[in-house]
C-alpha cells in the first residue's frame, strides 16, 4: 500500500534533505488533538488495588522509624492490623481527592504529550481536493508517495511496543474517554472526530527526544526525523505548481542516486469531473 505526504511548494527541503516533521499535537491544526476527555485518575477498583500495593511498604516503612519504645510496646503485626483498619476507612476520604485533582491533571495531560511525543500523519489518497487546497498550498505544491511496507514504517522495538510503527486512525462522534492510569498507549494519538474522515490518515508516533534535527521555534519546536530515500515511491506535482519550481524538483529527484527508482507524476484537473488526473513525467 502506498500512504502520501501532503507538502507546500517551499518544502523542497523534504527531498533535498529526506527531513520530515514529526508534529506535537498541540501544532495541529485541529485544536481537539490528542485530548481526550480524562475521566477520572483511576477507576475506583484500580485505586484500591494501587492502595493495597502501596500499603504493606508505607506501613513497615512508618513502624520501623517509630520510636523504640512504641515498638516495646506494640508489635509489628498488631501495628500492621491498626493500620490496614485506618487505610479502610478513609478510603472514601483518598479517592473524593482523587476527584478534585482530576480536572488539574487534564490540564497536564496534553502539555506531557506535547513535550515528549510527536506525530507524522499520511494518507491513502493522492487525489483528495481538500488536502490538495489546505496542505499542498492550492494544489501549488506536492505529494510523496511513500511504500507503506518499507521498514522505516514497521519500527518497533518489542511486539509490545506503540511507538514507530504505522496505524490507522479512527474516527468518531465523541472524543476518546481514559483514566490517567490506564491511558491506553498511543490509542489517544488515533482518534478523531468524523469530519476529518476525508483524510483517510495513518499515523506513526515516536518520540521527540530522538528527532535528528531540531529547529527552535514559537509555540513549539520543530523536530525533524530522517526517513530513507528508498522509502519513497513517487512524487505528485501540483496542478499549480509554478514551472521553476516544477523544474527544481524533477532535477532533485532525477539527480539524487536514492531517488533513481521515483515515479514523477504531474497532476491534472479533468476535463468532465472534480477530480485529478496523474500522468507520468518520467519512469
Amino acid at each position: 500500500m502506498m500512504l502520501y505526504k501532503y507538502l507546500a511548494p517551499e518544502r523542497i527541503d523534504v527531498l533535498q534533505k529526506c527531513l520530515l516533521r514529526y508534529t506535537q499535537p498541540g501544532a495541529f491544526n485541529d485544536p481537539f488533538e490528542v485530548t481526550p476527555y480524562v475521566s477520572k485518575l483511576a477507576e475506583k477498583r484500580e485505586a484500591q488495588s494501587m492502595l493495597e500495593k502501596a500499603a504493606p511498604e508505607a506501613i513497615r516503612q512508618v513502624y520501623q522509624e517509630s520510636p523504640p519504645e512504641f515498638r516495646a510496646i506494640i508489635s509489628y503485626e498488631t501495628f500492621c492490623e491498626l493500620a490496614k483498619q485506618k487505610i479502610a476507612g478513609s478510603s472514601d476520604l483518598i479517592f473524593g481527592m482523587i476527584e478534585i485533582f482530576t480536572p488539574i491533571i487534564r490540564q497536564l495531560f496534553a502539555g506531557k504529550f506535547n513535550e515528549m511525543l510527536g506525530i507524522l500523519s499520511l494518507s491513502e489518497k493522492p487525489d483528495n481536493l481538500l488536502m490538495w487546497a489546505h496542505y499542498s498550498g492550492c494544489h501549488e505544491g506536492y505529494v510523496i508517495g511513500f511504500d507503506s511496507e518499507h521498514p522505516y514504517f514497521h519500527d518497533k522495538q518489542d511486539p509490545k511496543d506503540d511507538l514507530g510503527h504505522l496505524r490507522k486512525v479512527e474516527y468518531r462522534e465523541t472524543r476518546a474517554v481514559t483514566p490517567v492510569i490506564d491511558p491506553a498507549g498511543v490509542e489517544v494519538f488515533l482518534v478523531k472526530s468524523s469530519q476529518w474522515a476525508y483524510e483517510q490518515e495513518w499515523r506513526i508516533v515516536r518520540p521527540l527526544q530522538d528527532a535528528q534535527g531540531i529547529i527552535e521555534a514559537e509555540p513549539f519546536s520543530i523536530h525533524l526525523f530522517q526517513f530513507p530515500g528508498a522509502a519513497v515511491r513517487e512524487v505528485i506535482l501540483g496542478c499549480r505548481m509554478h514551472e521553476e519550481k516544477k523544474r527544481d524538483t524533477i532535477s532533485l529527484i532525477s539527480s539524487e542516486p536514492h531517488f533513481q527508482h521515483v515515479r514523477i507524476l504531474q497532476a491534472d484537473p479533468d476535463e468532465m469531473e472534480f477530480k485529478m488526473n496523474f500522468r507520468h513525467l518520467t519512469s
